[in-house]
């Protein structure tokens, strides 16, 4: 076990905060933590004694939370300055991204070299004048919002750079914008405004929903909204087929919790008839979605994964002509902190690829700015860990998520899961701009959707549609219409 320690300004934490810090190792994997605050001491338990970064939500003073990550710590008998070590973490990453850029011959202008020198100046007054906590803390607010600006101009110029890149070769970007559909039924007044802002749709495959009773199965749902996407020229992504979160499994599955043979057996036989059914109908097949996070019917890791392959294996066979995609739940491993897991979300895809299993690439699931899920970070930390994925050499979707709001969403379907502070329409609007050109600019991945239609159905994520509970659009979605007309029209 080793612990380090932090001296903090205690009035601007918060429990919450302190909950979702995290320590990881060199290369950003978490280690599971153990966090407290004791006065003015943060404890931060971990499993080894090794040197780690961490990572923790701080409180900027619009109100909105951003993870931000220290420099590489080793362990010391006394505690480190939280804030003076936070902004040595930042200032080390821009400093690195900027020297990537470099690297990547994108000349950048002289105002972001003198932004830099400015912050690095106030790093030294923040490290090396002697200030209480409290003082620091403030100096952090500033230091940390000088620096989101910066990367972020940063990644405008690089992402704006990439997308003429790929458009030189086309006339418009090949990579989907798509919508997950949800509970939606074709026949409302938001058709329109779906076809105005994407090119794909996804349609769900809950098997809760498609056969409530063993063996009695109600396709009307799925037919509905696959022929709808078809008539709307869209392309069909099928999926998840298996969900490992709780919503998906039908309930008389509950009766074989702990016999994997046979809750193997039934699931691949639900797949089965999914295949048989819409083989010459979709684009694409999305599989084994929570694999690495789930938690249901007493399933250890190894039998989802497994599970998981096993559904892939069974797609290719039946419909070797269709992409298979297995789904890898918060990429960036958020979730390690709070439990053992084998396999780190990067290392999981390389086993799977080297298991040779028949699969044409990833979906990533990323829900922004959600505890449990994919915390809030800066553009340069989020494209630095997409580029990553990078290196696998295998196409990737990605489906996100990001709250409009923090207040209590009735509709949504489980308990438990916090909307970081600073979710507003305008700041979702603002984040799905920034975070879906980023993605697009990316050549690996295929394609981007938006991970929940609409806040008036049952959903899984609070306020995290493109529509509010009077279904009506939110900014997000004008937003994406405008990226889609000037990158994929």
């Amino acid at each position: 076990m080793g612990l380090t320690k932090f001296l903090v300004p205690p009035e601007r934490l918060s429990v919450d905060a302190v909950n979702q810090a995290y320590m990881a190792s060199v290369d950003g994997v978490p280690w599971v933590s153990s966090v407290r605050l004791v006065d003015e001491i943060l404890f931060v338990e971990k499993p080894t004694s090794e040197s780690g970064k961490l990572f923790f939500p701080w409180a900027l003073p619009d109100g909105s939370w951003l993870t931000v990550h220290s420099a590489t710590l080793p362990e010391s008998s006394e505690p480190y300055s939280l804030t003076v070590e936070l902004a040595r973490g930042f200032l080390a990453e821009l400093r690195e991204f900027l020297w990537e850029v470099s690297l990547a011959w994108l000349p950048l202008p002289d105002s972001i070299e003198e932004s830099v020198r400015e912050l690095s100046r106030e790093f030294y007054r923040l490290a090396c004048h002697p200030a209480p906590e409290a003082q620091r803390a403030a100096a952090l607010d500033w230091f940390i919002q000088k620096g989101v600006q910066i990367g972020g101009e940063v990644c405008r110029l690089v992402v704006q750079e990439l997308l003429d890149l790929r458009l030189r070769a086309g006339r418009r970007l090949p990579t989907l914008l798509g919508i997950c559909l949800n509970d939606w039924a074709p026949g409302s007044l938001l058709e329109e405004q779906l076809r105005a802002g994407f090119t794909a749709g996804m349609v769900p495959l809950v098997w809760r929903q498609i056969e409530p009773r063993e063996w009695q199965r109600d396709w009307t749902r799925t037919d509905r909204q696959i022929q709808w996407c078809r008539q709307a020229g869209w392309a069909v992504l099928a999926g998840p087929l298996i969900s490992f979160s709780p919503q998906y499994f039908p309930l008389f599955l509950e009766a074989y919790a702990g016999d994997w043979e046979a809750i193997r057996d039934t699931a691949l036989e639900f797949v089965r008839a999914v295949v048989d059914r819409y083989r010459t109908k979709v684009h694409a097949w999305i599989c084994g979605a929570r694999m690495n996070t789930g938690d249901v019917l007493i399933l250890s890791e190894e039998e989802r994964i497994e599970l998981a392959a096993a559904v892939a294996t069974l797609v290719q066979e039946l419909d070797s002509s269709t992409p298979v995609f297995l789904s890898i739940d918060q990429p960036l491993g958020e979730y390690l902190s709070r439990r053992p897991s084998k396999y780190p979300p990067l290392l999981l895809a390389q086993a799977l690829i080297h298991s040779q299993i028949p699969i044409s690439g990833f979906h990533l699931e990323i829900a922004w700015g959600y505890y449990p899920g994919s915390v809030r970070r800066d553009l340069v930390q989020f494209a630095r860990a997409l580029d990553w994925w990078a290196e696998l050499d295998i196409p990737l979707l990605v489906t996100l998520t990001v709250p409009s709001s923090g207040d209590v969403d009735k509709k949504a379907l489980l308990a438990g899961r916090m909307v970081q502070p600073g979710a507003t329409p305008a700041s979702q609007a603002d984040w799905a701009g920034k975070l879906v050109e980023l993605l697009l600019s990316r050549p690996y991945v295929h394609g981007v959707f938006w991970g929940q239609l609409g806040d008036h159905f049952p959903h899984e994520y609070p306020h995290g549609g493109l529509f509010d509970q009077e279904a009506l659009p939110k900014p997000a979605l004008k937003t994406l219409g405008e990226i889609k007309r000037k990158w994929l029209s």
